[in-house]
């Protein structure tokens, strides 16, 4: 039986009617062995510094146990170095310029390259319409002084690269363009 909870001593300790130690040095819900097979630090909680721990990447599918490919998201500590060898970077697991904790803070998919936060939808209102347009012109023009980090993401739309939008962190034009066209096409 496997537990996903820890003291704080980073000790798991019952096993039905027996009592087990198993050591989980970060306290991340992954035994130090699990970590160590699968290739993960078991002294970080987080092997990737994506901003989601190692357990939660694991468990996508349910079982924290092992890697699933198109499942979990990828927790490696290295690209060259990462559990699989089809993602380029372990914090980004889709590649498409936004770490695998960003998609999950702002609701998008870290496996699906298409669904990133950067979507236009700046007040998060679950849709794109003509007050995104006005918020985001409000943000290029200067008139809000201190968008949220939220605003900057969904608002940063431009310019796109293979039709995803490549991250520049600049309000501008193209980006009221673009939440224009995205506006008119939802």
């Amino acid at each position: 039986e496997y537990y996903s909870g820890n003291s704080s001593a980073g000790w798991k300790t019952r096993i039905g009617s027996f009592k087990l130690a198993v050591c989980d040095s970060d306290g991340d819900g992954l035994s130090d062995s699990v970590e160590n097979q699968i290739g993960t630090n078991p002294n970080l909680t987080d092997t990737d510094g994506d901003g989601i721990s190692d357990y939660d990447e694991l468990n996508r599918d349910g079982d924290p146990t092992n890697y699933t490919r198109s499942v979990d998201t990828d927790p490696g500590s290295d690209p060259n170095t990462g559990i699989d060898p089809q993602v380029a970077d372990p914090k980004d697991t889709d590649a498409d310029g936004f770490t695998d904790g960003e998609e999950d803070l702002y609701n998008s998919d870290p496996l699906l390259a298409t669904d990133t936060p950067a979507n236009g939808d700046v007040n998060e209102d679950g849709t794109v319409d003509v007050a995104d347009i006005l918020v985001t012109v409000q943000i290029a023009l200067g008139m809000i002084p201190d968008p949220t980090p939220a605003q900057i993401i969904r608002a940063d739309v431009a310019p796109l690269v293979n039709g995803t939008p490549a991250r520049d962190m600049e309000i501008n034009a193209g980006d009221i363009l673009r939440v224009q066209i995205l506006a008119l096409t939802h």
